[in-house]
């Protein structure tokens, strides 16, 4: 198979210049050299204690009570909701239970009058 003739390409070629000529000339400016700022002593012991104020310690303490209590009471509501479904479930399959047993006794009721009615005639 020959693939050098132009027939054969892929993709014929094309009369595209393939570098562009740069439009504008690129002014170089100085840089201005970085000054370093005195470093916080706070911010220099990251292992230090962390003093927070009293009242945002309390807020603190407030907002994570809060989230205890109110998942605390989700949990509550879950389980109250699956002992309901589950006592819901029971329930039910006592009253299909007991509608079957029922139709049971209601197609034997029928089948004794018949004989009934047929012994009696």
């Amino acid at each position: 198979m020959r693939t050098n003739s132009p027939r054969d390409a892929i993709m014929a070629s094309t009369g595209m210049e393939t570098t562009s000529t740069p439009t504008d000339h690129i002014v170089d400016h100085p840089v201005d050299a970085y000054v370093e700022t005195a470093p916080n002593r706070r911010a220099l012991s990251s292992w230090g204690p962390n003093r927070m104020p009293r009242g945002r310690r309390l807020w603190a303490a407030a907002v994570a009570a809060a989230l205890v209590v109110s998942l605390g009471g989700l949990g509550l509501l879950y389980l109250d909701d699956t002992n309901n479904q589950a006592t819901i479930r029971a329930l039910n399959s006592k009253n299909q239970s007991l509608t079957g047993r029922t139709q049971n006794l209601e197609d034997q009721l029928t089948v004794l009058q018949g004989k009934l009615t047929a012994s009696q005639a």
